[in-house]
């Protein structure tokens, strides 16, 4: 079993995503080309952002069409302002227009993260501080409170967009946290911003964002992220 994942952004995903794939399905393993796939591979490239990824992903079709490697095609992309179906569908639009067309072998698996991959960070309750001290924070927590509300459904406070009010909570959320645990028990850093991702890189911060989704209704697009993998790891085993 093969994959062919093209990812939105050009720093955040590419990271998140090897990281995450790896503690969900560890026998699927990453090629540094399209062409080198050969069992349970998984190549990953970034589509650097809207609108190009959607000339990479038709650039993606014809690999895989020629390539006739692969067993899916998945496509990461943000709904920023605009719902879940309505960004499928756009991306669905894009293909037509193209006039290219997935083999019949490879099945097409859109993931959105609503609105952004930052808001998935923000499903995780332990890196939540209930008494904030810092003003900036206390200002995105009295606006929104991720801990008791889901992330997704929050809106974007005085900012343009819900994604850039979303990065924003959360790097003050892990500043605040910081205030407390410069580092956590592996040494890292307890920050993020689009060029430092480690600390939400973890598997341990990525369990949180689990056990946040397996027991409410929260991040619903993270879980379909995680269930896609799941499956593939039922039938890989």
């Amino acid at each position: 079993m093969n994959l062919y994942i093209l990812v939105e952004g050009e720093k955040t995903e590419v990271n998140i995503y090897p990281k995450y794939i790896s503690y969900l399905l560890p026998a699927l393993h990453r090629v540094s080309q399209h062409h080198l796939a050969i069992k349970n591979n998984y190549y990953l490239m970034s589509g650097y952002g809207q609108p190009s990824i959607y000339k990479h992903l038709c650039n993606a079709i014809i690999d895989i069409n020629n390539s006739n490697l692969y067993n899916y095609l998945v496509l990461c992309i943000d709904t920023e302002e605009w719902s879940i179906q309505d960004r499928k569908n756009e991306a669905l639009n894009k293909i037509r227009e193209s006039n290219v067309q997935l083999n019949s072998g490879c099945e097409l698996v859109i993931i959105t993260q609503k609105p952004c991959i930052e808001t998935w960070f923000l499903g995780n309750i332990s890196s939540y501080t209930d008494n904030p001290i810092t003003q900036e924070f206390k200002d995105c927590s009295n606006y929104y409170n991720v801990s008791i509300e889901d992330p997704e459904d929050m809106g974007k406070k005085d900012f343009n967009t819900k994604a850039q009010f979303h990065k924003y909570y959360l790097s003050k959320m892990l500043i605040e946290k910081s205030k407390n645990f410069k580092k956590n028990s592996n040494g890292i850093r307890i920050r993020y911003n689009e060029g430092y991702t480690a600390y939400v890189e973890q598997e341990e911060y990525f369990k949180e964002i689990v056990k946040r989704v397996l027991t409410t209704n929260h991040c619903s697009t993270f879980k379909d992220f995680y269930n896609f993998f799941l499956q593939l790891k039922q039938k890989i085993t």
